[in-house]
């Protein structure tokens, strides 16, 4: 007798959509059963009408523990994981302090048991070439290694290019993708002097003007071409400009080892969009104008960009809301819209739910090197989402589990909405609302 049957639903997978029961033992996905099958459970799950995926994998996420508790906890930000479909999430290191030492790897491993509600992997940041502290991390269970090029949440210090580029040697061997946050960071500077030097008030199209999409692109092409020198996996987080997709396109061409991520907000969003929704649309890089938008669009669907990721990067709504946008962090919650945005978009038939399936579970999972993650074949972990594709949603910040309320889609309704979520076979989520203790657990790469 299987201990969970989730019967006549439609299995969602990378490879395809198809009717069958799921059975799940001890946690895991036992087999794959033709639908209707006669087997025993000790619970079923009638699951018609409903799309099971796979538990989504968000590889781009900010729980801000330690050190910034009023913008998020491990509880509060992995509650809205789950009820927004994401059983892991891979959590970045510029927190207080940040995680660059095997130590402080430990120590915020330490704080996942008993408060997280899915998954987490934890990333290290990458600021110079110490090769002991490197390998000690390497060894010690970091999903992979964060560098922050442009200035951004916790002012981490940006190795230079050539330390970077004596890290990257000496990490490839080891084969942990080094997430790159992309930006010229000198070139971001002097924009930035400039324009207080100038004396200009807030505009969109100033805050645009001081991260341009150049100082992306000279990034992207710098870390793409380190990458090929080095044969070190880079992967590029939150891509934002049509020109850094065209770099990317050319160094996968070349064969180095580069994946992509984009995040819903440059999918859905434009800079003309700043208008009506403010501050909360305050991110970096920043949203940016309509060919880009059609840019990351082509890429996505075309295999250039790998996945789709959150970018949750949670603020209080009195930082958010700072008279000053200039003076206000940028960043936005992202982890309970992120899959309701791609739902209503591949039930409006902009591309298949198997899309999402590849783009936030099994590329995710096969470039962070999660192996019992990301499908729904038997032996993987039984982390599993039941989805209404005709059940309506809106998004109202005052029913979100983030502590973050500033969403940049406040009030925007869709279709295709979560109603259950389980981690290995249990049931953490169910319509919108936390119904088990937290059980996720600490995740290293294997």
């Amino acid at each position: 007798m299987f201990d969970l049957l989730i019967r006549g639903g439609t299995a969602v997978t990378a490879g395809g959509s198809f009717r069958a029961d799921i059975a799940v033992e001890n946690g895991r996905i036992r087999a794959l059963l033709a639908s209707g099958a006669p087997f025993a459970a000790k619970k079923v799950v009638d699951a018609a009408g409903l799309l099971v995926f796979p538990g989504l994998i968000d590889a781009h996420v900010h729980l801000r523990e330690p050190g910034a508790a009023a913008k998020e906890t491990l509880m509060s930000g992995t509650a809205a994981a789950a009820c927004g479909g994401v059983t892991t999430v891979l959590d970045m290191p510029n927190t207080v302090p940040p995680v660059d030492s095997l130590d402080r790897l430990k120590e915020k491993a330490a704080l996942i048991p008993g408060r997280a509600f899915v998954d987490v992997g934890l990333f290290a940041v990458l600021t110079g070439a110490d090769q002991e502290r490197l390998h000690r991390l390497s060894a010690g269970g970091c999903t992979g290694f964060k560098v922050f090029l442009g200035p951004t949440t916790g002012h981490l210090t940006a190795p230079g290019w050539g330390e970077l580029a004596a890290a990257l040697e000496f990490l490839a061997p080891f084969g942990l993708p080094v997430v790159v946050h992309a930006e010229m960071g000198s070139v971001i500077e002097y924009l930035e002097s400039a324009r207080q030097a100038a004396g200009q008030k807030w505009h969109y199209d100033h805050f645009l003007a001081t991260r341009p999409a150049w100082a992306e692109d000279m990034a992207v092409s710098l870390i793409c071409r380190l990458s090929g020198l080095t044969g070190a996996p880079i992967h590029l987080a939150h891509l934002s400009s049509a020109s850094a997709v065209t770099i990317v396109k050319e160094a996968k061409k070349a064969g180095f080892k580069v994946s992509a991520e984009t995040c819903p907000h440059y999918l859905f969003l434009t800079a003309a969009d700043y208008a009506e929704i403010g501050p909360a649309m305050k991110i970096l890089p920043p949203v940016r104008e309509k060919h880009d938008q059609a840019a990351l669009w082509e890429g996505l669907l075309s295999g250039v960009i790998d996945m789709v990721a959150s970018d949750h990067a949670p603020h209080t709504m009195e930082e958010k809301m700072n008279p000053d946008p200039w003076a206000a962090p940028a960043g936005a919650p992202g982890l309970e819209t992120m899959f309701p945005l791609l739902l209503d978009a591949a039930i409006g038939g902009r591309f298949t739910p198997a899309h999402i399936a590849a783009w936030c579970a099994a590329r995710p999972a096969a470039i962070f090197q999660l192996s019992a993650k990301g499908d729904l074949q038997p032996g993987k972990d039984a982390d599993l989402v039941l989805v209404d594709p005709a059940a309506d949603w809106v998004v109202d910040p005052t029913q979100m589990h983030s502590k973050a309320k500033a969403t940049p889609f406040r009030g925007r309704r869709g279709r295709g909405r979560v109603i259950a979520t389980y981690l290995r076979g249990e049931l953490v989520a169910e319509n919108g609302r936390i119904v088990a203790a937290p059980a996720g657990r600490w995740l290293e790469p294997r």
